[in-house]
């Protein structure tokens, strides 16, 4: 009996554990050290942020890079992004100002939105589609606290979450670009980070073929007092330089945004050229690029229609896409001509009708000369009075 209600204490224990990974989003994680435990608490974590709505300005800065540098070399440029993460529905607005060496500039703005079943993507000046599937871009991407740091990292180019990402495992290969890659991810030693307990992984990537020293090391801390959000991030090609890291990334100022979940409201990355050195032996900075969170608000309450009010000007070359194949393509703002489809339909009906008024008009003559009892008379190819 005794036995029981030690099993019974137990269970009703894990039960409350089980509860407060659930229930109470402040957790500090201070529990966790192997790393599938970790993955599951990074998700769990995650899922606090599935419905927020953000605006950021990134900034973008060329470093002392005087080696390197050519014409059309990017020297700075200034992002102002808005996304909207409403349950099924997406929403985002980039606009980038962007200034080369040799003086040229370019500014251009993509807005979309998703309601659920159609996505409108509109480049301004470009071109704009209407599709039915769900648009995807860099900035829907990074619109996460667990991805936002690693700007230039893998996780923005995959389509998956940061927890999903640690624990692909063989199944990374299904990804474009990772077929012939290898992942390990490592439990490192833990560290503080600017006052924050942190948990620092390793991620390691290599060719199939080559060694784990032949690829990219990146490690990351993740805060246990700041819902597992990465505050610092360092990358390495061990094979170019062991001793300093390519990139180096910081996230800081966070902000409570509700009751125990916390935003990052600055980020800052410093890129390293691991070719050239400096006179006393440095490594020479090469970008500078800097995100800072304007608004960051939870559960957005967005009408449908907002998501579908996406603006097209005038002028824009309009393409309608269903199941990957253009249906109809027209200029905004101008009478829409029908897609060759629909004159091959249009064509087909005509004929159609064509065929349908000779057979009539023909079974209407036979008719009437049998109702006229008029026999029909073959004619006498040989007759001449014929």
């Amino acid at each position: 009996m005794k036995q029981s209600n030690r099993s019974i204490v137990a269970l009703s224990s894990i039960c409350v554990f089980l509860a407060s990974i659930v229930v109470d989003p402040s957790r500090s994680f201070g529990d966790i050290d192997d790393v599938d435990a970790i993955v599951s608490n990074i998700r769990s974590s995650e899922a606090l942020y599935k419905n927020i709505e953000l605006q950021w300005v990134f900034q973008y800065r060329l470093g002392d890079v005087k080696y390197m540098i050519k014409d059309k070399t990017l020297k700075n440029s200034t992002e102002f992004v808005r996304v909207v993460k409403q349950g099924d529905y997406l929403y985002s607005k980039y606009n980038e100002s962007s200034y080369r060496i040799d003086k040229q500039s370019k500014d251009f703005q993509v807005e979309c939105g998703f309601d659920g079943a159609t996505s409108r993507i509109v480049d301004l000046g470009a071109a704009a589609n209407i599709t039915d599937e769900v648009f995807d871009g860099n900035s829907v991407r990074e619109a996460d606290p667990f991805r936002m740091l690693m700007k230039w990292d893998y996780v923005r180019h995959l389509n998956i979450s940061l927890s999903a990402f640690l624990s692909s495992g063989e199944s990374i290969k299904q990804y474009h670009g990772y077929e012939h890659t290898n992942i390990k991810i490592v439990h490192e030693l833990d560290e503080t980070i600017d006052g924050l307990d942190c948990i620092k992984l390793g991620i390691y990537l290599w060719f199939i073929g080559t060694t784990i020293d032949d690829g990219q090391v990146t490690y990351i801390w993740l805060a246990r007092e700041r819902n597992l959000i990465p505050v610092k991030y360092t990358m390495y090609f061990p094979k170019v330089r062991k001793i300093h890291p390519t990139l180096i990334g910081y996230s800081s100022d966070f902000r409570e945004i509700a009751p125990g979940v916390w935003f990052p409201h600055r980020y800052e990355i410093n890129t390293y050229d691991n070719e050239y050195m400096t006179e006393d032996n440095k490594i020479v900075k090469g970008n500078n690029l800097l995100t800072t969170i304007v608004k960051a608000e939870l559960d957005p309450d967005y009408p449908r229609s907002f998501f579908q009010n996406i603006p097209i000007p005038d002028g824009t070359m309009v393409y309608e896409i269903k199941k990957k194949e253009t249906v109809a393509k027209y200029v905004q703002g101008l009478p829409r001509k029908i897609h060759p489809n629909d004159n091959a339909r249009s064509s087909a009906s005509i004929w159609l009708v064509i065929g349908a008024i000779v057979s009539f008009s023909i079974a209407f003559v036979a008719w009437k000369r049998i109702s006229r009892r008029v026999p029909i008379v073959p004619i006498d190819p040989f007759d001449t009075k014929a």
